[in-house]
């Protein structure tokens, strides 16, 4: 009997030497899942001679869409029931809105393109008349995604420190917006 005890102990003491890494592993996944659990605020930084802004406040431009030829910010870290701030370039943020859905499309072809903007471009804010402008500007790219908007408002303007996110950063994904707002 303290023979068999003895070879459990060592066979349970093998096991465990084995599976702590993989526990870490397991830990650390874990961690990643409920970071990603976790409610983001998002800036997205608009081109100004776009004059989106306005739009989104009529409920003109129900969707804001990326598009790109990599996965960038905020793919795959966007989703239904976070806030999204806009604002123009050099600008301070006035608006704030809510996400009511989010489409990711990824393999995109000029064929691809042209369908995303025919059936959700008038929600995107664009002109029929300017499709085929934008048609050209994204036939290109690879992914796209899709944000569908609710509950606009007008907000309190303020300003955002971009340090850490890079200059040309268009999108900034935070889990406290008071952590950028100056």
């Amino acid at each position: 009997m303290l023979r068999l005890l003895k070879y459990f102990g060592f066979a349970i003491n093998n096991l465990a030497k084995k599976l702590i890494p993989l526990a870490g592993i397991f830990c650390f996944i874990c961690v990643r899942v409920l970071i990603r659990l976790s409610y983001m605020q998002h800036v997205a930084i608009m081109k100004k001679s776009w004059r989106l802004l306005p739009k989104i406040l009529k409920k003109e431009k129900t969707i804001e869409s990326r598009w790109y030829q990599n996965k960038y910010s905020p793919w795959d870290r966007i989703k239904k029931g976070e806030i999204v701030y806009f604002k123009d370039a050099s600008d301070p943020v006035t608006i704030q809105t809510e996400v009511d859905k989010v489409m990711q499309f990824e393999n995109l072809n000029p064929q691809k393109v042209r369908e995303i903007l025919k059936k959700y471009g008038k929600e995107d804010g664009l002109a029929i008349k300017d499709i085929n402008k934008f048609y050209y500007r994204f036939k290109d790219k690879n992914y796209c995604i899709l944000v569908f908007l609710k509950n606009q408002k007008q907000i309190k303007p303020f300003n955002i420190n971009k340090a850490g996110f890079g200059l040309m950063s268009a999108w900034i994904c935070v889990e406290d917006i008071k952590r950028i707002k100056v």
